[in-house]
């Protein structure tokens, strides 16, 4: 009987173990809260600025390139956006500017793309141009020859910007590839025209010994070069110049009109 009592005893102790056990279960703080004392009943959100992962004990001071609204963990800034260290909230890029994912300042848009604003870097399409502008702080830097003479401090002192939107490459010019910082030139082409012309030359200079030249007869001692018969037809090169212009959606050049070979000449084709 004294036994049955004493396991008895074990059994409801162990039993009053088990649920304070579980009433005083301990747990980890969730993200963007802390504990700072043992035995603490509730966690205390993180500020604005500041962020924690689980478990954290103490707030930790936002990185550059995320943004920490308070309350939660770290979050990557977006691209478009610029987080600088201990921001709550990010920043977006002013236009001509750009950042990719991750980014704790906005760059300048280089050469070839265009930055509207709050975006990553777009590449500028074909047919149109991307390019950066050069602003002096000296205003007779603008003038060709105060700059010639004072380039070194012109372009020490000059800032750049990125484009904010592709332009349309200018009259007589195209580009027919992405990612361009300029346009090319449809130039005027020059293809060869065959010339086509008789000539003859009556030569009078004979050699007695040696025979008539070519179209001259040999009477008794001297030449005769009054008959002397035509000469073939012959050919000579000429030029035909073909004016070319843009298309319309200027990714191309094509030929708009060719002008006529010299006189009896032609193209060949």
């Amino acid at each position: 009987m004294k036994k049955i009592i004493f396991y008895m005893f074990l059994f409801f102790i162990s039993m009053n173990i088990s649920a304070n056990a579980s009433i005083y279960q301990c747990k980890a703080c969730p993200a963007g809260s802390i504990s700072t004392s043992v035995n603490s009943a509730s966690c205390s959100q993180c500020p604005a600025g500041t962020y924690s992962e689980m478990g954290g004990t103490s707030c930790l001071k936002c990185p550059a390139g995320y943004y920490c609204p308070g309350g939660t963990d770290k979050i990557l800034c977006p691209e478009g956006k610029s987080c600088e260290g201990s921001t709550s909230s990010p920043t977006s890029c002013p236009a001509g500017t750009y950042s990719e994912k991750g980014g704790s300042s906005c760059l300048e848009c280089p050469a070839g793309y265009y930055c509207p604003g709050g975006t990553d870097k777009i590449l500028c399409p074909a047919g149109k141009y991307c390019a950066r502008s050069t602003h002096y702080t000296n205003r007779d830097c603008n003038f060709a020859l105060y700059y010639s003479l004072h380039m070194k401090e012109c372009d020490r002192n000059a800032t750049h910007s990125g484009a904010t939107a592709p332009k349309d490459c200018p009259s007589g010019k195209y580009q027919p590839y992405k990612g361009a910082s300029s346009c090319l030139s449809c130039n005027t082409t020059v293809e060869s025209c065959d010339y086509s012309y008789k000539s003859c030359s009556k030569t009078k200079d004979c050699d007695s010994y040696r025979g008539c030249v070519a179209g001259c007869i040999l009477l008794a001692w001297f030449c005769d070069c009054s008959e002397c018969e035509e000469c073939t037809n012959k050919t000579r090169e000429g030029h035909m110049f073909v004016y070319k212009s843009a298309s319309s959606d200027k990714t191309s050049c094509s030929s708009t009109s060719e002008s006529q070979c010299y006189d009896g000449a032609f193209t060949g084709k």
